[in-house]
């Protein structure tokens, strides 16, 4: 399972710059994780570094066609401190990954 547009999509969101570089990578590796799994399943992470850092991502729709491709809507959510942060996305699946569209 690629990573590739999920990670530059993270990396570029207020959320994403809010984290290290391996939390952002454990972020990323949810989302993918939670795009395979059943709508309303969430796959959490938590930092190797910073005990105050962890988050998860939820699914909340089935897939659907969109055009060409097939395409779900996440919710990505990091815990900083106690303070949670919120962004929804929408991923298609490209041939090879899901990236956010």
């Amino acid at each position: 399972m690629a990573l590739g547009g999920a990670v530059g999509a993270m990396a570029g969101n207020a959320i994403g710059r809010s984290l290290d570089e391996a939390e952002r990578l454990k972020a990323e590796k949810a989302t993918q994780l939670a795009l395979e799994e059943p709508t309303g399943n969430k796959v959490s992470w938590e930092s190797d570094d910073n005990e105050d850092v962890s988050g998860y991502t939820q699914t909340v729709e089935e897939p659907k066609q969109v055009g060409a491709q097939v395409c779900r809507s996440v919710k990505e959510v990091v815990i900083i401190g106690g303070e949670e942060g919120v962004e929804s996305k929408r991923y298609c699946w490209s041939g090879s990954s899901w990236v956010v569209s």
